[in-house]
């Protein structure tokens, strides 16, 4: 099976696939009592963090990798990878990494340990650490489906979607029945612009199992096949479904954000039950896109004290506090942050945003700098565009200090990665925006006006663009 089905083919697929299934199942039948047990070793909670629009959480339906040990082995295996589980409950991803190494340390040939470092390394935002850690787990068992499923998650996240995909089918092909494989293949597809086979997939895993989850994202699909009606419709099913589940709400307030319309993003993050830090981080995404800076500030607050150990919540408020000119307040968030993690990228560039606001032009050159050293290897939770938008800051800056060759190297840097990224859709309104910058930097003001007005004719309601 390949990436490039046709819907029918697809769901042909399925149908050989549930014949042998079955076929396998008669063969087996004196086997499956004796290896039951050692189906209860894998836990998709380890592999599968699949989100419905934005990251959440997992249910935890198998037994715990700290249940895998077997005879013979150190308590204190057992202890760190209880550790690891508990603080991914809480909720505390670095912690969680740190008692993930002690057991894959102390216990290197067990693969579900490798699993469980990988997973927690995902959540904390460390792609490339999280893709060694599943490839060293599969190292020891290649074909463990868990493992390959969250190999494909963390190369969704590093914007590996082939890499992601071919995972992906391989592991449907053992096991056509898992559902958020399924789901996860759908949204792939969809975001590589395949939406008959994005929808043929998702469809599929309502089939197997009807969830709002798996509605919302259909939802979704609709959307960007442009069939608006239909995705409301999946979208109040999926509130009839589970009218207490705040991934709805969530889902609903990205479809509104697709469209620019802000307000009714709010509106529907306003009306969640439970304002839990993901819909609190929403609200306050949108409040910015809306331009409410006050309110954006006010919930990105909340959603910071509420999970105190999350560096991204505590950097998102930081940024708004910066933009209002609340210094103090600013530096509060800064300063929480640098205790989670004093080397994070992100957390240099807002040292270096809250340098130059002050006019202290030299401390936010080194910091630019700094942050761009810290860019991890593959993507960033930002998006593709962040590191060039960062060397395009520092560049801006070094030209304001008087550093024009320096301004010129960082431009040119911007440049050769623009090179390399092959954006479509309205994600491209915002690339051209950035690589106007990038030739109005470089003199080309004819190059920058063209890119603008095609940037404009893509996404005619971005009032950046339109500023620019």
């Amino acid at each position: 099976m390949h990436a490039s089905l046709h819907p029918k083919q697809v769901a042909s697929y399925f149908s050989r696939m549930r014949q042998k299934s079955r076929v396998a199942q008669v063969k087996n039948s004196l086997l499956i009592v004796g290896l039951c047990s050692l189906q209860l070793l894998s836990r998709p909670a380890l592999a599968q963090d699949v989100q419905v629009g934005q990251p959440g959480s997992s249910k935890d339906t198998e037994r715990s990798a700290s249940d895998t040990i077997g005879w013979g082995s150190s308590i204190e295996i057992g202890r760190s990878a209880r550790s690891a589980e508990n603080d991914l409950k809480r909720g505390n991803y670095a912690a969680a990494v740190a008692s993930s190494e002690r057991a894959v340390k102390a216990a290197p040939q067990n693969a579900k340990f490798w699993f469980l470092l990988g997973y927690a390394s995902r959540l904390n935002s460390q792609y490339g650490k999280s893709a060694d850690a599943y490839q060293q787990g599969l190292r020891l068992d290649k074909n463990n489906l868990d493992g390959l499923s969250g190999l494909a998650q963390t190369y969704q996240r590093m914007g590996r979607v082939e890499d992601a995909k071919r995972l992906l089918l391989q592991v449907l092909k053992t096991a056509p029945g898992r559902e958020n494989d399924l789901l996860l293949a759908g949204e792939l597809f969809l975001q590589s612009g395949d939406q008959e086979q994005g929808i043929a997939f998702l469809s599929h895993a309502e089939a197997v199992h009807p969830s709002s989850r798996a509605e919302v994202i259909l939802a979704v699909a609709y959307l960007k096949s442009k069939q608006p009606e239909r995705a409301h419709q999946m979208l109040e099913q999926a509130k009839r479904r589970d009218p207490k589940n705040p991934a709805v709400f969530r889902t609903m307030a990205n479809l509104y954000r697709e469209q620019h319309d802000y307000k009714g993003a709010i509106a529907a993050l306003k009306a969640a039950p439970g304002q839990n830090t993901e819909v609190l981080a929403d609200l306050g995404y949108s409040y910015e896109l809306d331009g409410d800076l006050t309110k954006a500030a006010e919930a990105y607050a909340k959603a910071a004290d509420l999970a105190p150990e999350q560096i991204r919540l505590q950097l998102s408020a930081a940024q708004v506090e910066i933009q209002l000119g609340h210094i103090d307040r600013a530096q509060a968030f800064l300063a929480r942050a640098a205790q989670l993690d004093q080397d994070y990228y992100r957390l240099h560039a807002l040292r270096a945003q809250l340098a130059r606001t002050q006019k202290r032009n030299q401390t936010a050159i080194r910091e630019y700098q700094e942050a761009i050293r810290r860019l991890p290897v593959g993507s960033v939770p930002e998006g593709e565009l962040y590191p060039i938008q960062l060397r395009l800051n520092l560049a801006e800056i070094l030209r304001e200090s008087g550093d024009e060759k320096s301004a010129i190297q960082q431009i040119e840097a911007a440049e050769g990665l623009v090179q390399k990224l092959h954006v479509e859709g309205r994600a491209r309104a915002e690339f051209l925006r950035v690589r106007a910058s990038i030739r109005l930097g470089g003199n080309d003001t004819t190059g920058a006006e063209k890119d603008l007005r095609e940037a404009l004719q893509l996404d005619p309601g971005d009032t950046a663009i339109s500023l620019q």
